[in-house]
């Protein structure tokens, strides 16, 4: 590594470059509304003609997900799956276990549940479950809430 954000001087470091692989990457997370690892990511986008490779496609998700655009979302088969975030701030996925679909929700009750767990047994809650699998409405039959 070279320049200033290497040797930790306090400059901020440049801003990352928008390329068009990283562009044609997250334009297809965007569209992704299930669970996906990094190589059936590559595959859709050489599906729809993108030369880009699957070390770039690695590199992007890492970036993505230490912007907080992406999170991963356990393992299948030996690879890291991602889901993709369009909720800023706090939030949890809801994964289909029958269809896959994720879904982002900012409900949540981490708070109350550190306080309770504080008061009944003094732990200090650092972080909670991001993830929660079970049915989407439309699997569950619910579909007409």
């Amino acid at each position: 590594m070279s320049g200033s954000a290497a040797t930790g001087s306090g400059v901020s470091p440049r801003p990352r470059r928008t390329t068009r692989s990283r562009r044609a990457i997250a334009e297809a997370i965007a569209r992704l509304e299930r669970s996906f690892s990094a190589r059936e990511l590559h595959d859709l986008l050489c599906a729809q003609g993108s030369s880009v490779g699957l070390t770039t496609v690695y590199r992007t998700l890492a970036l993505l997900s230490a912007e907080g655009r992406v999170r991963e979302a356990g393992l299948r088969d030996g690879e890291m799956l991602y889901n993709g975030c369009t909720v800023s701030g706090h939030h949890h996925h809801l994964v289909c276990e029958r269809c896959g679909t994720v879904e982002e929700s900012s409900v949540c009750r981490c708070d109350e549940l550190g306080l309770e767990l504080g008061e009944s047994h003094g732990f200090v809650l650092s972080h909670g479950v991001e993830t929660y699998y079970g049915l989407c409405a439309v699997c569950a039959g619910l579909e007409d809430r």
